[in-house]
């Protein structure tokens, strides 16, 4: 990652990148291959962020559980 990858000057603390893979988009969303990364400045050396007392990553989708890698393996379960 590069200095431009983390907050800039008009950003708060910390800002969220996105996981997910790009293997197989749709099928790796669907087992669950996705996530928040939160990123703070490197020079940073704090736990949590200043301008908050907690963060909260909330990701809303339409997941089709019987398309996951998994799902014959939930089934035989």
């Amino acid at each position: 990652m590069s200095e431009n990858s983390g907050p800039g000057p008009a950003d708060l603390d910390s800002i969220l990148w996105m996981y997910h893979s790009h293997t197989d988009e749709a099928r790796d969303t669907y087992s669950g291959l996705f996530g928040g990364i939160l990123i703070y400045p490197a020079s940073s050396e704090m736990l949590s962020p200043d301008s908050a007392d907690q963060e909260v990553v909330a990701f809303f989708s339409v997941i089709n559980e019987a398309k996951s890698l998994f799902a014959q393996d939930n089934i035989e379960e």
